[in-house]
């Protein structure tokens, strides 16, 4: 997922792009509870394009093949 992500030259610092690697957290059995509430999915990646899940890897590589991520990223500003 990073790697498509990265494809698109979205700069991590950007206000509008993180990365939170949940396996370095302490918390992070807490936080795929809460993706699970969220999303119905406690996997990672979830990714969120302006706040809003569109899905896992899988999806992602769905919505980038189409086209629609770019289209979202740019609806978002991001790139």
């Amino acid at each position: 997922a990073k790697q498509i992500i990265d494809g698109y030259n979205v700069k991590s610092n950007n206000n509008n792009y993180e990365v939170i690697e949940l396996e370095k957290r302490p918390d992070c059995s807490q936080i795929q509870s809460y993706l699970k509430t969220l999303t119905g999915a406690s996997t990672v990646p979830r990714i969120f394009v302006c706040g809003k899940s569109v899905g896992g890897c899988d999806d992602l590589v769905k919505l980038h093949e189409s086209g629609q991520f770019r289209e979202m990223l740019s609806e978002c500003g991001v790139v």
